[in-house]
């Protein structure tokens, strides 16, 4: 169901007010990878780096049902704003699973 023009620019801009955090706690998970890889894994028990990656796929998970919601509700003259902000958000977490991966 989508919302009018003037709900549509409060979920936005809810959403937007959000990007500083995300792209900061992208940030920081990439720069904490090196020390999460160097934890020692616990055979047949735990590796911390797969488990970071499974958190972090989640968290993705998480955001795409957000991001899902927000574009579907969108009205037609937000479409493009809210394209793009979702573009932005999935780029900043493909970069952080793909770290995550390698």
């Amino acid at each position: 169901m989508r919302v009018n023009d003037t709900d549509g620019r409060a979920i936005l801009d809810r959403l937007k007010a959000l990007e500083p955090s995300i792209v900061d706690s992208t940030a920081k998970l990439l720069q904490r990878k090196g020390v999460v890889a160097v934890l020692p894994a616990i055979p047949l028990v735990i590796n911390p780096l797969a488990v970071a990656r499974a958190k972090i796929v989640s968290l993705q998970a998480a955001l795409n049902s957000l991001e899902d919601a927000a574009q579907k509700a969108a009205p037609a003259s937000l479409q493009a704003e809210s394209v793009a902000l979702r573009g932005r958000l999935d780029n900043n977490m493909n970069a952080v699973i793909a770290a995550y991966s390698s």
